[in-house]
């Protein structure tokens, strides 16, 4: 913001470099399956379809929260099998001025989106809403479920790649579909959220209720 102190202020840098080490790092913790399918249940419930479909695909797609904004009907392909996903201004992608793209294999998954993408007009974002509504839809479903303020729509990211990895056992796998460009920034990424889940006492309390809301997927 100010070209003149460029190269002055090396001394704050350090000490910045320096706090940045000792200081934990404050993540969104990891959704499980449960917890999101759950909150996909409650939006099927209230009859939010988009909103239930897109949670689902965000954790399975590890999708950042901006990527699930934007998404639109003329960013999906469908092929056989499987539909491509071409995300636009991500983070990774804007380094290197290119698409990043994913994939949504999962066969009920992959029905759901064909629907949704069939009932969305041309142009218009799979998500059906602003930014600031799906938030408010969010802490309407979180509180709705038992999950905890401290999961916010990150955690589907941080979540998918920690359900991915409990799943295959390959940090290759996962950053190659979360599009990871560190894979030693992934590894501690993931360590640290199983060790979360692993230390969540809270988990263990929320599943009949989980399963529960999980249930009302069967409205979709």
């Amino acid at each position: 913001f100010c070209p003149g102190l460029r190269s002055k202020l090396n001394g704050a840098w350090c000490l910045y470099k320096a706090w940045g080490r000792s200081e934990p790092v404050t993540r969104a913790p990891p959704l499980t399956v449960g917890m999101v399918q759950a909150m996909a249940g409650h939006f099927a419930s209230n009859r939010l379809p988009s909103l239930a479909v897109m949670t689902l695909i965000a954790h399975h797609c590890m999708l950042r929260t901006c990527e699930l904004f934007e998404l639109r009907t003329g960013d999906v392909t469908f092929l056989p099998g499987r539909a491509l996903l071409v995300l636009r201004e991500t983070k990774m992608g804007q380094r290197v001025g290119i698409h990043q793209e994913t994939t949504v294999a999962d066969e009920w998954l992959l029905g759901k989106l064909r629907t949704l993408h069939a009932r969305t007009r041309r142009g218009c974002t799979l998500l059906g809403v602003s930014p600031a509504e799906f938030r408010k839809h969010w802490r309407l479903a979180r509180i709705a479920v038992g999950v905890p303020p401290k999961y916010t729509p990150y955690s589907l990211r941080r979540g998918g790649a920690t359900c991915m990895f409990q799943h295959c056992g390959s940090f290759d796998q996962v950053a190659d579909k979360g599009r990871w460009g560190s894979l030693a920034a992934l590894r501690l990424y993931i360590t640290t959220a199983l060790a979360e889940m692993a230390s969540d006492a809270e988990l263990n309390a929320m599943q009949p209720k989980l399963l529960a809301c999980a249930r009302q997927l069967s409205q979709l």
